[in-house]
């Protein structure tokens, strides 16, 4: 499979959005120059690129505590 980047917004209504979360923007256009929503999570130089074919975990994921990176929160509160 080819190298992806997904949407930071999960924006579903985009015309760019796919069903896997993957934003169709990427490779033919630069995302960051292209959205508004992507700019403002990402940066230039930034590794936002992803190979769905290795196991992609962050480096900064800690799973006991329930804080999610992606979401910048914890998921276990009540």
């Amino acid at each position: 499979m080819a190298k992806v980047i997904y949407c930071p917004v999960n924006g579903w209504d985009c015309p760019y959005y796919d069903a896997n979360g993957c934003c169709m923007l990427y490779p033919e256009f630069d995302p960051i120059d292209e959205c508004d929503d992507f700019a403002v999570f990402w940066d230039k130089g930034d590794d936002y690129i992803v190979d769905p074919d290795e196991d992609y975990e962050p480096a900064n994921v800690d799973d006991d505590c329930g804080f999610d990176p992606y979401m910048g929160c914890y998921t276990d509160d009540c």
